[in-house]
């Protein structure tokens, strides 16, 4: 549960690929909470606070993402070499451009820069799973991390260049939000929160191989 999470691939001509991962819990936002009679979903979006880059600020980083099948706790120990199980199932991938200084329009209002990545768009069976959670699901923040473990956010790693982008997952604009309606309302939306109080942990993975000799024989 660091202050600063990594995500993202950065080649070094000495050092190798290095590839950085995140797995992570996320909170109600509301316990006891429901989304009324019949609720039809619209999206679910993931938005990432950016707080800096290392690297090429043009590179092309690619992250998919997916339900973890393993639950993680805030009182264990983690290491940067440690994994999670997690479902194969693809829920959704994105191929991007880190715009770590550039604000995000979303409606009318402009937001300070982050990444935004719609969870339902190619597959709606995480989505779909939150909106018909049961009211003992959504009652206690342990009953719904036992119903939803987290999401594995895992990228591509690259053969040159790149770049790892320095986020906040406790940021206020670091959360995945329900977007529905039902037979009260339209344009509901319901927020899922990574908080101090949610575990979460880097996975770092270094591939030498794609190094560079540093010395050649003559």
């Amino acid at each position: 549960e660091t202050s600063t999470s990594l995500l993202g691939s950065l080649n070094d001509p000495v050092f190798g690929t290095t590839t950085a991962n995140i797995y992570t819990q996320f909170r109600l936002s509301q316990t006891a909470t429901t989304f009324g009679e019949n609720p039809v979903l619209d999206s679910l979006v993931l938005t990432l606070d950016y707080l800096g880059i290392y690297g090429d600020t043009n590179a092309l980083l690619t992250l998919e993402i997916y339900e973890m099948s393993e639950m993680i706790y805030l009182d264990s120990t983690y290491y940067s070499n440690n994994s999670v199980s997690y479902n194969p199932e693809l829920i959704a991938s994105k191929t991007f451009i880190p715009r770590v200084n550039d604000s995000v329009v979303v409606n009318e209002d402009t937001l300070k820069p982050h990444l935004r990545i719609n969870l339902s768009e190619m597959n709606t069976s995480l989505a779909e799973k939150l909106l018909n959670a049961s009211e003992d699901d959504l009652n206690t923040q342990e009953n719904f991390q036992s119903y939803f473990n987290g999401l594995y956010l895992k990228v591509s790693e690259t053969s040159s260049g790149g770049a790892i982008t320095y986020l906040s997952l406790t940021s206020s604009l670091s959360e995945m939000v329900l977007f529905y309606s039902n037979d009260e309302a339209d344009s509901l939306a319901f927020p899922f929160l990574i908080s101090s109080s949610s575990a979460y942990f880097g996975e770092f993975k270094q591939n030498y191989s794609l190094a560079q000799p540093i010395f050649q024989s003559q």
